[in-house]
């Protein structure tokens, strides 16, 4: 089909050529005569000049007139090759009404999804004769010949330094790469999307590799699902979807630590969603179901999948702000006999302002949340909550400043808790990079306030895919 368009293309250049050549040679007079009138010499007769300004015509010539004002000239045209030239003309247009035919039958064909009967390829074939069809534009762009795919990948940095590091409490050394995150990314086919991302980090001077997700997804679903598949962050609230580059602060939210735990809550398992329309509101409807794997909230080892449900609303409040709501709810056994629960919920609320004239130098971000968790132990029901809020707000196209407070129990311990506040200070060159400085201030209920400063200093290279909003 390519070499039919390229032929296509040629046969249509040179018409154009051809007509434009005729239309426009007014300037010069064609004189087609017999061969035998022309001299030996193959000079015209008479010029017009020695005509007294008429040029002499035989019967049956054919001459275009010249603007007035100008020289005539005349150029003799043989008569065979004036007659190759009308039957090229002559095959030239026929050309490009077969084309036109051909060009009208397949819009007919792409509309109704079959060959138009009687159909034929410029071939000659029967249009039953089909050929296998070209995949789809999507798979060429990602794949060779050879099946070979050429992904994506990123590698992100993330330096910390525990300014005022205390041994005996944060460890050996008070420097440490804290992660170097590699992320391949790739497109499988126009049905599938595939991502994995890996995870090194320093633990005393020795170096750990973790997997922090890998999964397929499915965005192509009936009735406009999409699917989850492999390992990932569960959508509990809306910290614990983000990785550890992508939060715009140095720590977590004591809330995330103590429930979640130490690096989030991520898991084996499938998750399914939908969108749902709601007029100007969009909503986002989100079920899953994970192994077993944490041991802050669960058991850990029940042999049970945790369920996970999330149901968030976003809308535009004006052309320059937008809000989100969002609720959490996830259950899970707590023992490894299965016969005790714990439920988790949770809500999350985040507004954004930028500006549209100024959104390189200004913005505004808020976001809280707030979780409740109900747990089911041998001798009383425990009921603990945590949350936190954060603000940010960028005052220079590179430095924006931020603030957090936290508040959070434990999910398994009675009448302990531990608050905190935070300052931030980020500076960022370009999307590629970031430096960060943050105070902390933190006050256990069982002892002393702590203060902490940290500096973080985060890099990438590499393509690496924006997260989810």
């Amino acid at each position: 089909m390519n070499i039919n368009k390229n032929k296509s293309i040629i046969y249509l250049f040179s018409f154009i050529v051809l007509y434009l050549f005729f239309c426009l040679s007014g300037s010069v007079s064609f004189s087609y005569a017999e061969e035998t009138a022309q001299t030996t010499t193959g000079e015209t007769a008479q010029t017009s000049a020695e005509a007294g300004g008429k040029t002499p015509i035989a019967k049956g010539d054919k001459t275009a007139k010249t603007p007035a004002g100008e020289e005539s000239k005349t150029v003799t045209i043989p008569e065979e090759e004036w007659k190759k030239m009308q039957e090229q003309f002559q095959q030239l247009q026929s050309q490009v009404d077969s084309l036109k035919e051909e060009v009208k039958t397949l819009k007919e064909e792409k509309q109704t999804g079959e060959p138009t009967a009687g159909g034929t390829t410029q071939t000659g074939t029967s249009s039953a004769v089909q050929e296998s069809p070209a995949p789809p534009q999507s798979v060429i762009s990602t794949r060779g010949e050879s099946g070979t795919s050429n992904p994506n990948i990123s590698v992100i940095g993330d330096f910390v330094w525990d300014i005022n590091h205390n041994k005996d409490i944060d460890g050996e050394n008070p420097m440490s790469l804290r992660e170097l995150e590699i992320g391949i990314e790739d497109t499988i086919d126009p049905y599938c999307k595939a991502k994995a991302f890996i995870g090194l980090h320093n633990e005393d001077g020795d170096i750990h590799v973790h997997l922090e997700e890998a999964y397929a997804t499915f965005d192509k679903l009936p009735l406009g699902l999409q699917m989850k598949v492999g390992k990932f962050f569960t959508a509990f609230g809306k910290d614990n979807t983000l990785h550890q580059h992508a939060r715009p602060y140095v720590d977590m939210p004591l809330m995330v630590q103590n429930y979640l735990g130490e690096e989030g809550m991520s898991g084996t398992g499938a998750s399914l969603s939908a969108m749902i329309p709601m007029g100007n509101i969009y909503g986002e409807a989100v079920i899953e179901a994970i192994n077993d794997d944490n041991t802050t909230s669960f058991s850990g080892s029940s042999g049970k999948p945790l369920y996970n449900g999330h149901l968030k609303l976003f809308t535009d409040l004006s052309d320059s702000s937008n809000l989100e709501l969002g609720y959490s709810h996830m259950r899970g056994y707590n023992d490894e006999n299965s016969t005790r629960m714990t439920y988790l919920n949770g809500v999350d609320l985040t507004y954004r302002w930028r500006p549209l004239q100024t959104g390189k130098y200004q913005g505004l971000m808020l976001r809280g949340e707030y979780l409740w968790s109900k747990r089911k132990n041998p001798d009383r029901l425990l009921n603990n909550t945590g949350g936190y809020v954060f603000g940010e707000y960028q005052f220079h196209r590179n430095w924006a400043i931020g603030g957090r407070y936290d508040v959070s129990e434990f999910p398994s311990l009675v009448d302990m808790n531990e608050k905190a506040y935070s300052g931030i200070l980020t500076y960022r060159p370009t999307e590629f990079s970031f430096y960060r400085l943050q105070y902390k201030n933190t006050k256990p209920s069982w002892g002393n306030a702590r203060n902490q400063w940290f500096f973080q200093f985060n890099y990438m290279i590499g393509p690496h895919g924006a997260h989810k909003f």
